[in-house]
């Protein structure tokens, strides 16, 4: 964060030095109003007219480029804040999914919009308002306080038109998201819900949402354009009500005629920012809303990533004490877990849906963190272990199996850059998966993108299996990994399991299918986040069938031994 405040100190600082010469350039059009209306028409000197009228047009010419110049430093100033923080912005999104409301790329691309947007130049040009009202003084007290006033009365109207329009703008935006949402989840669920038939009920009540946040939205837009039609309505007024009195004082002969007009110019040119920003208050307060969640994302506090790479574990997984909490008034996820897994050895996690295999699963690959205890990988602390050595270390086969956008190929291989073709075949002949590929017309060069249909739930979870053994990594955990296998994919699982554990690979696996612990050197049964029993897979099926601990496990499950 601290680079990502000199990068907007700097810009902005330099956008600033720009808006003075803008500012100062504005003058530009009253000065030469009241030179010509007070020299010109009274001497009648067309050489004094052509001379003003080239000096105002090379003037101008200057204020276009810094106008220019401005803006194309705001614009870069979004584009660079976006390249600064858009990968760590994405990474804490997806890492904390399931938690509250983070700063998503999104928010940034508001950000990024609004700084390129002339509400930032409005903002920027706003500290100058009282050059302009100062120049007013000039010409006479009266039309300055008369121009003092008008500027108070639109300060309230941008201060009630935020009182009236924030609190609708939140309810819009938190509405517009739950709609998003739900949208997503049934996009994500298509195939049960055109199954079931339940797309109409479902489209109606996302309708509901989206119609709840579309009126929000338009209470919101509804005060906002009231509050800008009524402020250029109060600015037009004033301009006049300054002729006026501009006029009167000509009628007095306090002041000219060229200072009436010019009078009324520069207020025009004092108030322009206060309009500009009424009008653009939604956009202005949403990207407000949007940098705080940023801020508050990059200042989180974050472990410092390791700056010495272990070298490749030697022994297997070792959880001590693991207590994971479930959240404030809510049971523990997994309560005192103490399991190793050694090199060559295969021992399976077995019991009941939600009793914690997936948890115990997610903490061994270093996704959660325990509250309380110790995941060791080698000796060494999870924590210990740059990111990027984890994922040569570790393969995890999730509960879901769902494919990235890619090739299988580079699925596979985990997405490395330069990966071994060799490896990457040889994982899925490990997996079983490597006839199923090159079955395919374009084999390992098959793109899979979220509307593809070329391969069903047993054979995508084959291709995981894969991308699990890819590289030959030294733990291996497989969630519920014949879930969706048939027999022929069962056995190729099984047989996986048998050459990782011959190459000295330790396997954590989940299930609570028989035919998966086959392989299995050692059961673990766990129970609302317990560990109940563990021991060799044989004597803990003998304890099993007698059903000790209340769990009811089915026969077959120790003829399959």
């Amino acid at each position: 964060m601290v680079g990502t405040q000199k990068i907007l100190a700097r810009l902005l600082t330099i956008s600033f030095l720009f808006s003075i010469f803008i500012n100062l350039l504005m003058l530009t059009g009253p000065l030469f109003m009241l030179q010509v209306y007070d020299r010109v028409l009274s001497s009648r000197s067309q050489e004094t007219l052509v001379v003003l009228t080239v000096f105002v047009v090379c003037l101008y010419t200057h204020l276009w480029l810094l106008d220019m110049a401005r803006a194309r430093v705001l614009s870069r100033l979004g584009a660079k804040l976006q390249t600064k923080l858009e990968q760590p912005i994405f990474l804490g999104a997806l890492r904390h999914r399931n938690s509250e409301r983070k700063a998503t790329v999104a928010d940034l691309n508001t950000v990024q919009r609004c700084i390129a947007s002339p509400a930032v130049t409005a903002v920027l040009d706003l500290p100058f308002s009282p050059l302009f009202f100062a120049a007013i003084f000039i010409f006479h007290p009266l039309l300055g306080w008369t121009a003092i006033a008008g500027g108070l009365m639109l300060i309230v109207l941008t201060i009630t038109s935020h009182w009236m329009s924030h609190r609708d703008t939140l309810i819009a935006r938190k509405r517009d998201e739950s709609a998003r949402i739900f949208a997503e989840s049934i996009a994500a669920d298509r195939q049960f819900i055109l199954g079931q038939n339940l797309e109409d009920r479902l489209v109606s009540r996302w309708s509901e949402l989206s119609q709840a946040a579309l009126a929000a939205a338009l209470r919101t837009n509804e005060i906002t354009q009231t509050m800008a039609s009524l402020t250029k309505a109060v600015r037009l007024a004033l301009q006049s009500i300054i002729l006026a009195v501009g006029a009167f004082l000509v009628l007095q002969s306090q002041i000219t005629a060229g200072a009436m007009i010019a009078a009324s110019i520069l207020l025009g040119r004092a108030l322009a920012p206060v309009e500009q920003i009424i009008a653009r208050w939604s956009q202005i307060d949403g990207a407000l809303q949007s940098w705080k969640r940023v801020r508050k994302a990059n200042q989180e506090k974050r472990s410092s990533p390791p700056t010495i790479s272990l070298p490749e574990p030697k022994s297997g997984l070792k959880i001590e004490g693991v207590t994971l909490s479930g959240g404030p008034g809510q049971p523990a996820l997994l309560y005192n877990v103490s399991l190793s897994v050694q090199p060559g050895e295969a021992v399976g996690v077995i019991g009941r849906s939600g009793s914690g295999k997936t948890t115990l699963a997610r903490v061994a690959c270093g996704e959660l963190h325990p509250s309380i205890g110790e995941v060791r990988l080698g000796g060494a602390l999870m924590r210990q272990y740059a990111g990027e050595d984890l994922s040569r270390y570790i393969g995890y086969l999730p509960q879901s199996t769902a494919l990235l956008p890619g090739t299988l190929g580079e699925n596979i291989s985990r997405f490395t850059d330069e990966a071994s073709s060799n490896e990457v075949t040889y994982a899925a002949q490990i997996a079983g998966a490597h006839d199923l590929i090159t079955m395919l017309k374009d084999g390992y060069d098959t793109l899979i993108s979220p509307a593809s249909k070329q391969l069903s739930g047993g054979q995508s979870q084959r291709i995981a299996l894969a991308r699990a053994v890819y590289g030959g990594p030294r733990l291996i955990i497989l969630d519920e990994p014949n879930s969706a296998l048939d027999a022929d994919g069962t056995t190729a699982l099984n047989a996986a399991i048998r050459q990782e554990k011959s190459r000295g690979a330790a396997i954590l696996l989940m299930t609570h299918r028989p035919t998966a612990i086959s392989e299995c050197d050692r059961l673990a049964v766990i129970e609302r986040g317990r560990l109940v029993g563990c021991g060799p897979r044989e004597e803990v099926l003998r304890k099993l069938t007698k059903n000790p601990t209340g769990l009811r496990l089915p026969v077959p499950m120790e003829t399959s031994a």
